[in-house]
């Protein structure tokens, strides 16, 4: 009996050694030292530190790191506090991820600014003011309706097949043509601006092309300078087409943490350093449902429904890529959520997001 009792707490030590030992690569450690801004480098400390229950937290990695997934990294950071972290498949802190459409969240950010620096009028001017092509005897009258909005919101009526399974889509026959921003204004018309959603990353490359425009700078140039110099990610990187437009709708590649820095100036409403980075409005206005009818688009973000439901906070936003690109925003809470990986299906339907969230906020103490 006292060599089954002996073997008994062995076994139940080992399984607590092996628990702590699974937990160290995800769970941090680590002191909170009170408020800073993480320009020249983020800050760590155990999850007790913010009134986060470790054990709790890990469950969150567990869903995450679910082999269907095949995440690549997960970041949580509570009050500015990186309090678990983690890399899969080989992947470290310091390799940069693609980004897909979470980019569009970066150029919705640096439409506002250019808004508010006066290089575009408003948010509801007509497109065509920007687009001497659209000015021209012969254009489809209806793309003197599009406005700046209908481009954020997904509603300019342009002709659009965005099936990742369809190799003649849209974005393919843009990519294979070189120039971005030609394709999207010679795109046909499909029906009136403002009257049908359809997703369509064209409307981000012209989004590009008017701050190419108007700036005299692309859009990665304008960045850096109104943006990622100031918020301490200067080396991350965006693509462009063969003229140099930076492709806006899809293209940035930056590491977990620079990711987060963005979503970090969101969570302070736009404000880095005492400086007002974004408007304060825009980052109200650019992360607030369309209408009604359709509560999960925002101005190039996305909004988390569902969550009523589960007596979860209603305000909670997110940049999204696909295959699993993720920036999770929960403003109640002071938390930001990071993942990226290589889900198998683009538009990863397995993954649920209410799952996600609701094991975030269930570790909270």
């Amino acid at each position: 009996m006292k060599q089954v009792i002996k073997f008994i707490i062995i076994g139940t030590l080992l399984i607590l050694a092996l628990s702590c030992e699974e937990q160290e690569p995800f769970i941090s450690s680590g002191q909170y030292n009170g408020t800073y801004w993480p320009t020249n480098a983020w800050l760590s400390c155990s999850p007790e530190e913010v009134q986060v229950d470790s054990d709790a937290l890990y469950r969150v990695y567990e869903y995450a790191s679910t082999a269907s997934f095949n995440t690549y990294g997960l970041i949580i950071i509570k009050d500015g506090y990186i309090i678990g972290e983690a890399y899969l498949n080989g992947y470290t802190e310091n390799d940069r991820f693609t980004s897909y459409s979470v980019s569009k969240s970066f150029l919705s950010a640096l439409i506002g600014i250019a808004i508010d620096e006066g290089y575009i009028d408003d948010i509801d001017d007509f497109a065509y003011k920007y687009f001497t092509e659209w000015q021209a005897e012969g254009i489809d009258p209806r793309k003197k309706f599009i406005t700046i909005r209908h481009l954020l919101q997904m509603s300019s009526g342009i002709l659009w097949n965005e099936d990742y399974n369809d190799e003649a889509n849209s974005i393919m026959q843009m990519a294979e043509s070189g120039d971005y921003l030609t394709f999207m204004l010679n795109q046909p018309m499909e029906s009136n601006p403002g009257t049908i959603w359809e997703y369509n990353t064209g409307n981000s490359v012209l989004l590009s092309g008017l701050i190419q425009r108007t700036t005299g700078m692309n859009t990665f140039q304008y960045g850096m300078m109104k943006m990622f110099q100031t918020i301490g990610i200067p080396g991350i990187e965006w693509s462009e087409d063969e003229t140099g437009l930076t492709t806006g709708g899809w293209g940035i590649h930056a590491t977990l943490r620079e990711y987060a820095k963005f979503g970090y100036l969101f969570i302070n409403n736009g404000l880095w350093e005492n400086e007002q980075v974004v408007p304060e409005n825009w980052v109200r206005t650019s992360t607030t449902s369309i209408s009604p009818n359709i509560p999960y688009y925002c101005l190039h973000w996305w909004r988390i429904t569902g969550l009523d439901a589960y007596n979860l906070p209603s305000g909670v936003y997110a940049a999204k890529g696909i295959h699993g690109q993720l920036i999770y925003v929960i403003p109640d809470h002071n938390i930001l959520a990071v993942k990226t990986g290589n889900d198998p299906d683009p538009i990863f339907q397995g993954w649920n997001e209410v799952e996600f969230i609701s094991r975030i906020l269930d570790s909270l103490q």
